[in-house]
């Protein structure tokens, strides 16, 4: 479907394109919309960038340690949650470092926990990176939580994640979202 804006002859507006065109565009806003694609790839329109890692125990080789990832998929991606990827580029030692731990995900966040989203990770062999896909999409303007309880803290240092996104559907194209970080701190005698 084609649609005219109006056009302009003489320095008239042709209104009547106009109301047209507004007529499709608010049909259109109603349609349901599953991201850009791209070649038959899906994309997503609005990439997320808010993310944040959080460790409530902060305290070297603390027991109980449990890190949440947390982000928020902006209203306009128009289009589902499908996974996120946390490549570690700093730190003294891996965040993993006692092996592979399969997640928890939930919508909300650390402590305001909502509806339970299933959710799969795979790890690199060295522990240092982490895909993460959800069972079903996460909603644009929804928030989610990836809890791994990893039980003890690696030693103290500045962690920091590099970390991207991607959008649910064929073949996805995952963008980059930036850097979180974790601080581990030496136990104060």
């Amino acid at each position: 479907m084609i649609v005219r804006l109006g056009t302009v002859s003489n320095g008239v507006v042709n209104r009547a394109g106009l109301i047209v065109t507004g007529l499709a565009a608010a049909l259109i806003g109603d349609l349901p919309i599953h991201g850009l694609e791209v070649g038959g790839r899906t994309s997503f329109l609005a990439v997320p960038t808010r993310a944040e890692l959080i460790n409530y125990r902060d305290t070297a080789f603390s027991g109980g340690a449990e890190y949440f990832f947390v982000m928020t998929l902006p209203e306009g991606a128009d289009a589902g949650l499908g996974g996120i990827r946390l490549a570690q580029i700093r730190g003294v030692r891996p965040a993993f470092h006692l092996g592979p731990v399969q997640p928890t995900a939930f919508l909300g966040r650390p402590r305001r926990r909502g509806a339970q989203v299933g959710v799969r990770a795979d790890f690199s062999l060295d522990n240092r990176e982490v895909e993460v896909r959800f069972a079903e999409p996460v909603a644009p303007g929804d928030t989610i939580t990836v809890a791994f309880r990893v039980n003890i803290n690696p030693p103290a240092d500045l962690y920091l994640f590099s970390v991207s996104a991607s959008p649910w559907g064929p073949d996805p194209i995952s963008q980059p979202v930036g850097v979180v970080r974790m601080s581990v701190f030496s136990a104060v005698p």
